[in-house]
């Protein structure tokens, strides 16, 4: 993310906490509405509307398009992977801010 998104240091220090955070807050409603895919579903929008706005404020208009076309590449990646059944190449981790 650190170098798609050509963040500064001051940008990767101040969105560090809400991705880890948006992440944390994914993984309990995931753990807790595991049965109620519709309230997963919704919940998980607001979330991810959330952790938007709060980037939006760090981000240029720039790196929030590619943000955007970032988390839709996941989204679609964790979607085919549920199809096989896996959870995906990362084993379910995230690799937020890898320099690799």
């Amino acid at each position: 993310m650190k170098e798609r998104l050509k963040l500064t240091e001051e940008q990767e220090t101040k969105i560090r906490p809400i991705i880890e955070e948006s992440v944390r807050a994914r993984t309990e409603l995931l753990e807790n509405f595991a049965q109620d895919k519709s309230r997963i579903k919704s919940e998980l929008l607001e979330l991810q509307w959330k952790t938007g706005m709060r980037l939006g404020v760090i981000l240029t208009e720039e790196q929030m398009k590619e943000y955007e076309k970032l988390r839709e590449e996941q989204s679609e990646k964790m979607q085919h992977s549920d199809v096989q059944g896996g959870r995906g190449p990362s084993g379910g981790r995230s690799r937020r801010f890898n320099n690799r």
